[in-house]
Protein backbone atom coordinates (compact mmCIF):
# COMPACT_ATOMS: atom_id res chain seq x y z
CA UNK A 1 0.00 0.00 0.00
CA UNK A 2 1.16 3.39 -1.11
CA UNK A 3 2.00 6.18 1.81
CA UNK A 4 -0.98 8.14 0.01
CA UNK A 5 -3.26 5.24 0.95
CA UNK A 6 -2.01 4.09 3.92
CA UNK A 7 -2.91 8.24 4.77
CA UNK A 8 -6.13 7.98 3.37
CA UNK A 9 -6.70 4.91 5.59
CA UNK A 10 -5.46 6.13 8.39
CA UNK A 11 -7.49 9.51 8.63
CA UNK A 12 -10.72 8.37 7.03
CA UNK A 13 -10.34 5.37 10.29
CA UNK A 14 -9.53 8.48 12.89
CA UNK A 15 -12.48 10.24 11.02
CA UNK A 16 -15.17 7.57 11.99
CA UNK A 17 -13.18 6.86 15.27
CA UNK A 18 -11.53 3.32 14.63
CA UNK A 19 -9.15 3.04 18.05
CA UNK A 20 -7.43 0.09 17.87
CA UNK A 21 -7.42 -0.13 22.16
CA UNK A 22 -10.18 -0.46 24.83
CA UNK A 23 -12.55 -2.20 22.20
CA UNK A 24 -16.33 -2.42 23.73
CA UNK A 25 -16.98 -4.82 26.64
CA UNK A 26 -20.87 -5.61 25.75
CA UNK A 27 -21.91 -8.11 28.87
CA UNK A 28 -24.57 -8.82 31.46
CA UNK A 29 -24.38 -6.57 34.50
CA UNK A 30 -27.05 -7.78 37.29
CA UNK A 31 -24.85 -5.59 40.15
CA UNK A 32 -26.49 -3.02 38.38
CA UNK A 33 -30.37 -3.65 39.35
CA UNK A 34 -30.58 -2.14 42.51
CA UNK A 35 -28.99 1.12 41.39
CA UNK A 36 -31.43 1.49 37.96
CA UNK A 37 -34.12 0.11 40.28
CA UNK A 38 -34.13 3.36 42.54
CA UNK A 39 -33.36 6.16 39.76
CA UNK A 40 -36.44 8.74 39.38
CA UNK A 41 -37.64 11.21 36.89
CA UNK A 42 -36.65 14.27 38.34
CA UNK A 43 -38.76 16.79 36.16
CA UNK A 44 -42.85 16.11 36.38
CA UNK A 45 -42.47 12.71 36.91
CA UNK A 46 -46.08 10.75 37.44
CA UNK A 47 -47.38 11.25 40.98
CA UNK A 48 -48.20 8.42 42.81
CA UNK A 49 -51.10 5.52 42.41
CA UNK A 50 -53.61 5.78 44.85
CA UNK A 51 -54.47 2.67 47.10
CA UNK A 52 -57.14 2.10 44.48
CA UNK A 53 -54.74 2.03 41.32
CA UNK A 54 -52.85 -0.81 40.09
CA UNK A 55 -49.32 -1.01 39.22
CA UNK A 56 -48.72 -2.30 36.10
CA UNK A 57 -44.73 -2.00 36.15
CA UNK A 58 -42.58 -4.66 35.93
CA UNK A 59 -41.34 -6.49 39.50
CA UNK A 60 -38.04 -5.74 40.91
CA UNK A 61 -35.65 -7.89 39.63
CA UNK A 62 -37.07 -9.03 36.43
CA UNK A 63 -34.98 -7.11 33.68
CA UNK A 64 -31.93 -7.91 32.07
CA UNK A 65 -28.90 -5.06 32.35
CA UNK A 66 -27.13 -5.09 29.67
CA UNK A 67 -23.54 -2.72 29.60
CA UNK A 68 -22.29 -1.48 26.51
CA UNK A 69 -18.25 0.16 27.76
CA UNK A 70 -15.05 1.11 26.20
CA UNK A 71 -14.54 2.07 22.45
CA UNK A 72 -17.68 1.35 20.14
CA UNK A 73 -16.14 -0.92 17.05
CA UNK A 74 -17.49 -2.58 14.11
CA UNK A 75 -19.54 -5.83 14.80
CA UNK A 76 -20.81 -4.42 17.67
CA UNK A 77 -24.05 -3.90 16.87
CA UNK A 78 -24.71 -7.86 16.15
CA UNK A 79 -22.85 -8.45 19.61
CA UNK A 80 -25.13 -6.21 21.14
CA UNK A 81 -28.30 -7.37 19.37
CA UNK A 82 -27.30 -11.27 20.09
CA UNK A 83 -26.94 -10.97 23.67
CA UNK A 84 -30.50 -8.75 23.93
CA UNK A 85 -32.02 -11.54 21.92
CA UNK A 86 -30.45 -14.44 24.76
CA UNK A 87 -31.94 -12.22 27.67
CA UNK A 88 -35.43 -13.76 27.64
CA UNK A 89 -37.05 -10.52 29.23
CA UNK A 90 -36.87 -7.13 29.65
CA UNK A 91 -33.40 -4.96 28.73
CA UNK A 92 -31.72 -2.11 30.02
CA UNK A 93 -29.07 -0.91 28.49
CA UNK A 94 -25.91 1.75 30.00
CA UNK A 95 -23.47 3.14 27.97
CA UNK A 96 -20.27 4.17 29.21
CA UNK A 97 -17.93 5.07 26.02
CA UNK A 98 -15.78 8.12 24.99
CA UNK A 99 -17.78 6.58 21.14
CA UNK A 100 -15.79 5.01 18.30
CA UNK A 101 -16.93 4.24 14.66
CA UNK A 102 -19.61 6.70 14.10
CA UNK A 103 -21.47 4.45 11.45
CA UNK A 104 -21.46 1.17 14.06
CA UNK A 105 -22.88 3.51 16.31
CA UNK A 106 -25.89 4.27 13.85
CA UNK A 107 -26.45 0.76 13.46
CA UNK A 108 -26.94 0.10 16.98
CA UNK A 109 -29.02 3.16 17.13
CA UNK A 110 -31.55 1.48 14.64
CA UNK A 111 -31.34 -1.67 16.04
CA UNK A 112 -32.42 -0.38 19.95
CA UNK A 113 -35.19 2.32 17.60
CA UNK A 114 -36.34 -0.95 15.93
CA UNK A 115 -36.67 -3.03 19.60
CA UNK A 116 -38.22 -0.03 20.85
CA UNK A 117 -40.82 0.71 17.94
CA UNK A 118 -42.28 -3.12 17.95
CA UNK A 119 -45.89 -3.78 19.33
CA UNK A 120 -44.44 -5.40 22.52
CA UNK A 121 -40.71 -3.93 23.41
CA UNK A 122 -38.59 -5.66 25.24
CA UNK A 123 -36.08 -2.73 25.72
CA UNK A 124 -37.01 -1.10 28.63
CA UNK A 125 -34.39 1.58 28.31
CA UNK A 126 -31.19 3.27 27.89
CA UNK A 127 -29.15 5.06 30.23
CA UNK A 128 -25.74 6.97 31.41
CA UNK A 129 -24.96 6.94 34.78
CA UNK A 130 -23.25 9.58 37.12
CA UNK A 131 -19.61 10.02 36.87
CA UNK A 132 -20.27 7.71 33.13
CA UNK A 133 -19.65 9.25 29.65
CA UNK A 134 -21.37 8.79 26.42
CA UNK A 135 -19.73 10.95 23.34
CA UNK A 136 -19.62 11.25 19.87
CA UNK A 137 -20.93 7.65 18.06
CA UNK A 138 -22.20 6.69 21.85
CA UNK A 139 -24.24 9.93 21.34
CA UNK A 140 -26.07 9.21 18.24
CA UNK A 141 -26.53 5.89 19.94
CA UNK A 142 -27.80 6.12 22.37
CA UNK A 143 -30.40 9.13 21.30
CA UNK A 144 -31.83 6.74 18.34
CA UNK A 145 -33.02 4.24 21.01
CA UNK A 146 -36.27 5.55 21.31
CA UNK A 147 -40.14 5.66 19.24
CA UNK A 148 -42.36 8.09 18.46
CA UNK A 149 -45.02 6.67 19.82
CA UNK A 150 -43.58 6.91 23.65
CA UNK A 151 -42.73 10.74 23.82
CA UNK A 152 -45.14 13.46 25.52
CA UNK A 153 -44.34 16.82 26.64
CA UNK A 154 -41.56 16.21 29.14
CA UNK A 155 -41.45 12.58 29.99
CA UNK A 156 -42.18 9.00 28.52
CA UNK A 157 -39.07 8.89 26.99
CA UNK A 158 -36.68 6.12 27.23
CA UNK A 159 -33.43 7.95 27.23
CA UNK A 160 -32.34 8.44 30.78
CA UNK A 161 -29.86 10.34 31.83
CA UNK A 162 -28.73 10.69 35.42
CA UNK A 163 -27.60 14.30 37.10
CA UNK A 164 -23.77 14.25 36.65
CA UNK A 165 -23.68 12.28 33.80
CA UNK A 166 -22.10 13.41 30.63
CA UNK A 167 -23.66 12.87 27.18
CA UNK A 168 -21.75 14.48 24.56
CA UNK A 169 -22.77 15.12 20.57
CA UNK A 170 -20.19 16.58 17.34
CA UNK A 171 -19.54 15.90 13.86
CA UNK A 172 -16.53 13.61 13.24
CA UNK A 173 -13.28 15.35 12.65
CA UNK A 174 -10.29 14.34 11.93
CA UNK A 175 -7.13 14.76 14.33
CA UNK A 176 -5.19 17.60 13.91
CA UNK A 177 -1.62 15.66 12.45
CA UNK A 178 -4.02 14.41 9.74
CA UNK A 179 -6.31 17.43 8.67
CA UNK A 180 -4.05 18.46 6.48
CA UNK A 181 -3.29 14.98 4.27
CA UNK A 182 -5.20 14.20 1.47
CA UNK A 183 -8.12 11.74 2.19
CA UNK A 184 -11.02 10.41 -0.23
CA UNK A 185 -13.28 13.10 0.30
CA UNK A 186 -16.59 10.75 -1.27
CA UNK A 187 -15.66 8.39 1.46
CA UNK A 188 -15.61 11.19 4.05
CA UNK A 189 -18.99 13.40 2.66
CA UNK A 190 -20.63 10.11 2.80
CA UNK A 191 -20.03 9.20 6.27
CA UNK A 192 -20.94 13.06 6.86
CA UNK A 193 -24.26 12.72 5.33
CA UNK A 194 -25.09 9.15 7.42
CA UNK A 195 -23.93 11.01 10.59
CA UNK A 196 -26.27 14.37 9.60
CA UNK A 197 -29.06 12.07 8.41
CA UNK A 198 -28.96 10.42 11.50
CA UNK A 199 -29.40 14.01 13.74
CA UNK A 200 -32.39 14.28 10.80
CA UNK A 201 -34.10 11.16 12.09
CA UNK A 202 -34.11 12.15 15.66
CA UNK A 203 -35.69 15.72 14.89
CA UNK A 204 -38.25 14.19 12.26
CA UNK A 205 -39.31 11.61 14.37
CA UNK A 206 -39.72 14.59 17.09
CA UNK A 207 -37.19 12.72 19.33
CA UNK A 208 -35.30 15.57 19.82
CA UNK A 209 -35.34 19.31 18.81
CA UNK A 210 -33.63 20.74 15.71
CA UNK A 211 -31.37 22.75 18.29
CA UNK A 212 -29.67 19.35 18.97
CA UNK A 213 -28.16 19.10 15.66
CA UNK A 214 -27.54 22.89 15.42
CA UNK A 215 -25.08 22.69 18.25
CA UNK A 216 -23.83 18.99 17.20
CA UNK A 217 -22.84 21.14 14.22
CA UNK A 218 -20.80 23.62 15.91
CA UNK A 219 -18.53 21.09 17.31
CA UNK A 220 -16.10 20.10 14.90
CA UNK A 221 -12.92 18.96 16.80
CA UNK A 222 -12.47 15.29 18.22
CA UNK A 223 -11.90 16.67 21.46
CA UNK A 224 -14.96 19.58 21.19
CA UNK A 225 -18.53 18.58 22.18
CA UNK A 226 -21.89 19.85 23.02
CA UNK A 227 -22.77 18.26 26.49
CA UNK A 228 -26.04 17.47 28.14
CA UNK A 229 -25.15 16.55 31.86
CA UNK A 230 -28.54 15.15 33.35
CA UNK A 231 -30.69 18.79 34.47
CA UNK A 232 -32.64 20.81 33.02
CA UNK A 233 -30.40 21.31 29.39
CA UNK A 234 -31.15 17.42 28.81
CA UNK A 235 -34.89 18.07 29.30
CA UNK A 236 -35.10 20.89 26.74
CA UNK A 237 -33.09 18.62 24.23
CA UNK A 238 -35.72 15.87 24.90
CA UNK A 239 -34.22 13.54 27.32
CA UNK A 240 -35.25 12.43 30.60
CA UNK A 241 -33.22 13.18 33.19
CA UNK A 242 -33.18 11.23 36.27
CA UNK A 243 -31.70 10.89 39.60
CA UNK A 244 -30.73 8.83 43.05
CA UNK A 245 -31.48 12.63 44.96
CA UNK A 246 -33.83 14.09 46.67
CA UNK A 247 -34.30 16.06 43.11
CA UNK A 248 -37.39 13.92 42.27
CA UNK A 249 -38.80 14.74 45.65
CA UNK A 250 -42.00 16.29 45.55
CA UNK A 251 -42.45 20.30 46.95
CA UNK A 252 -45.33 21.28 48.99
CA UNK A 253 -48.18 23.97 48.87
CA UNK A 254 -47.34 25.09 52.19
CA UNK A 255 -47.09 29.05 52.05
CA UNK A 256 -46.67 28.98 48.14
CA UNK A 257 -47.91 32.04 46.58
CA UNK A 258 -49.07 32.21 43.04
CA UNK A 259 -45.87 34.18 42.30
CA UNK A 260 -43.92 31.08 42.66
CA UNK A 261 -46.61 29.17 40.62
CA UNK A 262 -46.73 31.54 38.09
CA UNK A 263 -42.58 30.91 37.65
CA UNK A 264 -42.58 27.13 37.96
CA UNK A 265 -44.56 26.84 35.27
CA UNK A 266 -42.85 29.15 33.10
CA UNK A 267 -39.93 27.16 33.70
CA UNK A 268 -41.40 24.16 32.74
CA UNK A 269 -42.81 25.77 29.74
CA UNK A 270 -39.24 26.65 28.52
CA UNK A 271 -37.41 23.36 29.73
CA UNK A 272 -39.63 21.05 27.88
CA UNK A 273 -39.67 20.16 24.28
CA UNK A 274 -43.26 21.87 23.96
CA UNK A 275 -42.81 23.82 20.17
CA UNK A 276 -41.95 27.63 21.11
CA UNK A 277 -41.76 30.41 18.92
CA UNK A 278 -40.68 34.22 19.09
CA UNK A 279 -44.09 35.14 20.64
CA UNK A 280 -43.55 32.31 23.62
CA UNK A 281 -40.21 34.16 24.25
CA UNK A 282 -41.65 37.27 24.47
CA UNK A 283 -45.21 36.92 25.94
CA UNK A 284 -44.15 34.42 28.79
CA UNK A 285 -46.25 35.91 31.72
CA UNK A 286 -49.97 34.70 33.34
CA UNK A 287 -52.67 37.32 31.62
CA UNK A 288 -55.79 37.91 32.52
CA UNK A 289 -58.58 39.01 35.23
CA UNK A 290 -58.28 38.42 38.64
CA UNK A 291 -55.71 37.90 41.57
CA UNK A 292 -52.35 36.88 40.57
CA UNK A 293 -48.40 36.58 41.65
CA UNK A 294 -47.89 37.54 45.34
CA UNK A 295 -51.08 39.00 45.63
CA UNK A 296 -52.47 35.29 47.07
CA UNK A 297 -51.25 31.75 47.69
CA UNK A 298 -51.84 28.60 46.06
CA UNK A 299 -54.41 27.44 49.08
CA UNK A 300 -56.63 31.29 48.22
CA UNK A 301 -56.83 30.31 44.52
CA UNK A 302 -58.20 26.94 45.14
CA UNK A 303 -60.81 28.39 47.46
CA UNK A 304 -61.31 31.47 45.03
CA UNK A 305 -61.82 28.82 42.35
CA UNK A 306 -63.77 26.24 44.18
CA UNK A 307 -61.46 23.42 42.48
CA UNK A 308 -58.43 21.42 43.19
CA UNK A 309 -57.47 21.89 39.78
CA UNK A 310 -56.79 25.43 38.17
CA UNK A 311 -55.79 26.38 35.11
CA UNK A 312 -53.09 29.23 34.13
CA UNK A 313 -53.47 30.75 30.51
CA UNK A 314 -50.33 32.43 29.33
CA UNK A 315 -50.32 36.24 27.05
CA UNK A 316 -48.40 33.83 24.61
CA UNK A 317 -51.46 30.78 24.39
CA UNK A 318 -49.31 28.44 26.35
CA UNK A 319 -51.48 26.76 29.45
CA UNK A 320 -50.12 25.40 32.90
CA UNK A 321 -52.37 23.51 34.55
CA UNK A 322 -51.87 22.65 38.45
CA UNK A 323 -53.76 20.40 41.22
CA UNK A 324 -53.30 20.12 45.01
CA UNK A 325 -53.67 16.66 46.30
CA UNK A 326 -54.90 15.79 49.59
CA UNK A 327 -50.99 15.56 51.25
CA UNK A 328 -50.49 19.01 49.86
CA UNK A 329 -48.56 18.11 47.05
CA UNK A 330 -48.37 19.75 44.16
CA UNK A 331 -49.27 18.29 40.03
CA UNK A 332 -48.21 20.29 37.30
CA UNK A 333 -48.54 20.51 33.25
CA UNK A 334 -48.37 22.31 30.64
CA UNK A 335 -49.90 22.68 26.96
CA UNK A 336 -48.96 24.16 24.23
CA UNK A 337 -50.75 26.99 22.16
CA UNK A 338 -52.69 24.76 19.89
CA UNK A 339 -54.94 23.75 22.25
CA UNK A 340 -57.30 25.75 24.43
CA UNK A 341 -57.20 26.36 27.95
CA UNK A 342 -59.85 24.25 29.57
CA UNK A 343 -62.33 26.38 31.70
CA UNK A 344 -64.87 24.76 33.69
CA UNK A 345 -68.20 26.41 34.71
CA UNK A 346 -71.53 27.99 33.12
CA UNK A 347 -69.97 30.84 32.09
CA UNK A 348 -66.81 29.40 30.14
CA UNK A 349 -66.41 32.75 28.26
CA UNK A 350 -65.92 34.83 31.21
CA UNK A 351 -64.36 32.49 32.83
CA UNK A 352 -61.52 32.12 29.99
CA UNK A 353 -60.36 35.63 30.87
CA UNK A 354 -59.77 34.56 34.09
CA UNK A 355 -55.68 34.78 34.58
CA UNK A 356 -56.34 31.41 36.58
CA UNK A 357 -60.06 29.11 36.04
CA UNK A 358 -61.22 26.55 37.85
CA UNK A 359 -61.09 23.06 35.48
CA UNK A 360 -61.58 19.35 35.05
CA UNK A 361 -58.15 18.78 33.35
CA UNK A 362 -55.80 17.18 35.66
CA UNK A 363 -52.18 17.49 35.62
CA UNK A 364 -50.15 14.32 35.89
CA UNK A 365 -46.65 14.88 36.90
CA UNK A 366 -45.51 16.21 40.32
CA UNK A 367 -43.87 19.75 40.86
CA UNK A 368 -40.78 18.73 42.28
CA UNK A 369 -37.58 19.98 43.91
CA UNK A 370 -35.65 19.78 40.65
CA UNK A 371 -38.51 22.37 39.03
CA UNK A 372 -38.36 24.17 41.59
CA UNK A 373 -34.38 24.63 42.36
CA UNK A 374 -34.06 25.57 38.63
CA UNK A 375 -36.51 27.95 38.31
CA UNK A 376 -35.06 29.72 41.45
CA UNK A 377 -31.73 29.15 39.51
CA UNK A 378 -29.92 26.76 42.53
CA UNK A 379 -29.98 24.00 39.62
CA UNK A 380 -28.97 21.00 40.96
CA UNK A 381 -27.77 22.30 44.49
CA UNK A 382 -25.63 25.04 43.06
CA UNK A 383 -26.21 28.65 42.96
CA UNK A 384 -25.87 29.93 39.31
CA UNK A 385 -23.26 32.61 38.20
CA UNK A 386 -23.99 32.97 34.62
CA UNK A 387 -26.57 32.72 32.32
CA UNK A 388 -28.28 32.96 28.93
CA UNK A 389 -31.33 34.09 27.85
CA UNK A 390 -33.76 31.18 26.69
CA UNK A 391 -34.11 32.85 23.47
CA UNK A 392 -30.70 32.16 22.25
CA UNK A 393 -32.27 28.75 21.54
CA UNK A 394 -34.66 30.35 19.36
CA UNK A 395 -32.82 33.66 17.61
CA UNK A 396 -29.78 34.18 16.12
CA UNK A 397 -27.51 37.00 17.64
CA UNK A 398 -27.97 35.80 20.87
CA UNK A 399 -25.36 32.80 21.09
CA UNK A 400 -22.59 35.19 22.31
CA UNK A 401 -24.79 36.92 25.14
CA UNK A 402 -23.34 34.90 28.46
CA UNK A 403 -24.60 37.67 31.44
CA UNK A 404 -22.55 37.09 34.75
CA UNK A 405 -24.81 37.22 37.65
CA UNK A 406 -27.09 39.75 35.70
CA UNK A 407 -28.74 40.15 39.73
CA UNK A 408 -25.56 40.51 41.50
CA UNK A 409 -27.73 38.12 43.46
CA UNK A 410 -29.68 40.93 45.65
CA UNK A 411 -32.94 40.01 46.70
CA UNK A 412 -36.01 40.93 48.12
CA UNK A 413 -38.34 39.08 50.70
CA UNK A 414 -41.68 39.02 49.30
CA UNK A 415 -43.35 38.45 53.06
CA UNK A 416 -42.11 38.66 56.96
CA UNK A 417 -39.77 35.42 56.86
CA UNK A 418 -38.14 33.97 59.72
CA UNK A 419 -34.02 33.66 59.17
CA UNK A 420 -33.06 30.54 60.45
CA UNK A 421 -29.21 29.10 61.44
CA UNK A 422 -29.59 26.67 58.94
CA UNK A 423 -31.36 25.14 56.20
CA UNK A 424 -34.37 23.60 57.83
CA UNK A 425 -37.83 24.61 59.37
CA UNK A 426 -36.91 23.31 63.09
CA UNK A 427 -33.84 25.65 63.20
CA UNK A 428 -33.36 27.98 65.41
CA UNK A 429 -34.71 31.46 64.40
CA UNK A 430 -31.50 34.25 63.68
CA UNK A 431 -33.56 37.05 63.27
CA UNK A 432 -37.04 38.04 61.50
CA UNK A 433 -37.05 39.91 58.60
CA UNK A 434 -39.83 41.75 57.43
CA UNK A 435 -41.67 42.11 53.71
CA UNK A 436 -39.42 44.29 52.06
CA UNK A 437 -36.11 43.63 53.48
CA UNK A 438 -32.98 43.68 51.12
CA UNK A 439 -30.66 40.82 51.45
CA UNK A 440 -27.59 39.53 49.55
CA UNK A 441 -28.18 35.82 48.83
CA UNK A 442 -24.28 33.77 48.97
CA UNK A 443 -25.36 30.29 48.34
CA UNK A 444 -28.28 27.88 48.20
CA UNK A 445 -29.11 24.20 49.28
CA UNK A 446 -31.88 22.19 48.40
CA UNK A 447 -34.05 20.19 51.45
CA UNK A 448 -36.26 17.55 51.34
CA UNK A 449 -38.37 19.23 54.23
CA UNK A 450 -41.67 20.67 52.00
CA UNK A 451 -39.36 23.87 51.32
CA UNK A 452 -37.11 22.17 48.68
CA UNK A 453 -34.84 25.13 48.37
CA UNK A 454 -33.13 27.38 50.90
CA UNK A 455 -30.74 30.59 50.45
CA UNK A 456 -27.64 31.54 52.36
CA UNK A 457 -28.71 35.42 52.89
CA UNK A 458 -26.62 38.07 54.57
CA UNK A 459 -28.46 41.13 55.87
CA UNK A 460 -27.50 43.94 58.27
CA UNK A 461 -28.92 41.57 60.96
CA UNK A 462 -26.28 38.55 60.65
CA UNK A 463 -26.12 35.74 58.44
CA UNK A 464 -28.69 32.94 58.08
CA UNK A 465 -30.92 30.89 56.15
CA UNK A 466 -34.35 31.45 54.26
CA UNK A 467 -36.62 30.01 52.14
CA UNK A 468 -35.74 30.60 48.76
CA UNK A 469 -39.79 31.13 47.54
CA UNK A 470 -39.83 33.94 49.84
CA UNK A 471 -37.17 35.97 47.71
CA UNK A 472 -37.48 37.91 45.03
CA UNK A 473 -36.05 36.91 41.65
CA UNK A 474 -37.84 35.13 39.21
CA UNK A 475 -36.56 35.52 35.54
CA UNK A 476 -38.37 32.97 32.96
CA UNK A 477 -36.27 35.03 30.27
CA UNK A 478 -32.73 33.74 31.36
CA UNK A 479 -31.67 30.24 32.16
CA UNK A 480 -28.87 28.86 34.31
CA UNK A 481 -25.44 28.10 31.52
CA UNK A 482 -24.41 24.96 32.17
CA UNK A 483 -21.47 24.77 29.75
CA UNK A 484 -21.27 24.26 25.99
Amino acid sequence: MSFLRRAVAAGFAALIGLHAATAATIEFRPELDAYLETLQEIYVPPAPLEPTESDNSRPPGTLKNIIVSGVIQKGDADKLDTLMQSAGTGVRIVFDSPGGNFLEGIKIGEALRYHMSSSDPFLVGVYVLKGQRCLSACALAFSLAAATRELGAYHYDSRFIEDGAQLGFHMGALPEDQASQTANVKSIMNLTYSVVAAYAKLIKGNLNPPLLLEKALEHREADSFFYLRGAQRSLSMGFTPVSRSILSAPIYSYAMDMRTVDAVCRTLIMSTRLPKTLVTYNYLFINGDGPTGREISLDEMIELRGSQIIAGGMASGESCYVAQRPDKTVLISVADSSQKRDCKGTKADEFNNQAWCATDREPTGLMTIALLADTLLCNSGELQTKFVPWEADFSTGWDNDLLDDYSDWERTTVRDVNMRRSPSLKSEIVAGLPAGTEVKVTGCQLVDDGQGVWYSVRHSTGSGWISARFATGFNSEMRAFTGP
